[in-house]
């Protein structure tokens, strides 16, 4: 592994501040930590390990102080939250296979969470940063996403997404709650969660590689998705971390505003093995088809939805980020992944104990 190291531009910590971050553990969770704790900010680490892990972190002083705690359950976070600057909200059901089979349970945890947060923040005057998902541009046609684009998904987690966003908005009008509300498009990083039945497209191949396997791939590879990589987004999350200034409450996309193919991603990653990948093409609409209970019962999800989710093409408007924000996604996302392979590959092989 490599030691954790990015460069934060006009960033200042003279004033003494602590900062909470749910989904701690987690792929941009567990990198954020580490760049706060090198840079001796103080912490408080809240995450449940259902999705993160104690080994994504490099310092193992921040594995040690983690607490194990239900986001949703506001009297519990209270006392750890309670007296922190800014809450950075990273926790949630991400999978969208899993909210889909699920939906009471990532209501609950992603709204009640959110919600949960909230309530700390209003208590406390704490600032909120909010990390939704371009997900929420579901149903939306025209490229690029703009965040003033009408948003109404269909699928269970970005819905869970968008009425986050919802609450967030609706408490700084009736309560002055001070937020950021961050929807994140594609976000790669070596320390994804590899364990889940969908990983990341990017972490699902470097999986089934290292095991042996041939990966499926459901979408044709010329499609093209919006990918920016964690240390970018985790240098937005330290440039506001480290204001003073009350936050604009207002919604930013965090991409690259450029589009990169399963191809390209296949290449990187062959340039980063040093050897051909071999891959079995799907269906588009089969994308879910390990999770069979989704297709049971007497209203089964529509194989028409999961085709379209599989299809979709993702490019965000990254103008209102670069103007009001001063940011910009500055990482070659294919050349990182092929640096990052031997990291994932590690990853892979400590998780399922090769």
């Amino acid at each position: 592994m490599h030691q954790f190291a990015i460069q934060i531009a006009n960033s200042t910590y003279d004033s003494p501040m602590k900062v909470g971050i749910t989904g701690a553990a987690g792929g941009i969770g567990s990198c954020l930590s580490d760049a706060l704790f090198e840079r001796g900010i103080e912490t408080v680490l809240i995450d449940n390990l259902s999705g993160g892990s104690l080994e994504n972190f490099e310092h193992r002083d921040n594995a040690n102080s983690l607490q194990n705690v239900d986001i949703r359950d506001s009297a519990a976070l209270f006392p750890f939250l309670s007296e922190v600057d800014v809450i950075v909200h990273l926790a949630a059901i991400s999978s969208l296979a899993a909210c889909q089979k699920n939906p009471v349970e990532a209501l609950s945890v992603n709204v009640g969470g959110t919600a949960a947060c909230v309530n700390i923040a209003t208590k406390t005057g704490a600032k909120m940063i909010f990390a939704s998902t371009s997900a929420v541009y579901e149903n939306n046609k025209v490229l690029p996403f703009s965040e003033d684009d009408f948003i109404q998904p269909s699928l269970v987690y970005p819905m869970t997404k968008r009425f986050s966003e919802d609450l967030l908005f609706g408490q700084q009008l009736t309560n002055n709650l001070n937020f950021l509300n961050l929807r994140f498009f594609n976000v790669f990083g070596p320390r994804q969660d590899v364990k889940r039945a969908n990983p990341p497209i990017i972490n699902y191949l470097v999986r089934e590689h290292v095991l042996g396997r041939k990966p499926k791939i459901y979408a044709p590879p010329s499609q093209a998705r919006d990918y920016v990589h964690v240390f970018d987004i985790v240098e937005m999350l330290m440039k506001f971390i480290a204001s003073e200034a009350a936050y604009p409450n207002r919604t930013y996309n965090l991409c690259s505003g450029r589009s990169i193919s399963i191809d390209e991603i296949f290449n990187s990653l062959e340039q980063g093995f040093g050897e051909k990948i071999e891959f079995e093409q799907g269906e588009p609409s089969f994308l879910w088809e390990m999770h069979t209970e989704l297709f049971e019962g007497a209203l089964p999800l529509k194989l028409q939805a999961v085709e379209k989710e599989t299809l979709k093409e993702s490019v965000g408007n990254p103008e209102r980020s670069a103007s009001e924000l001063s940011w910009s996604a500055r990482r070659n996302v294919l050349e990182e992944i092929t640096n990052s392979v031997p990291e994932m590959r590690s990853r892979v092989a400590m998780a399922f104990g090769l």
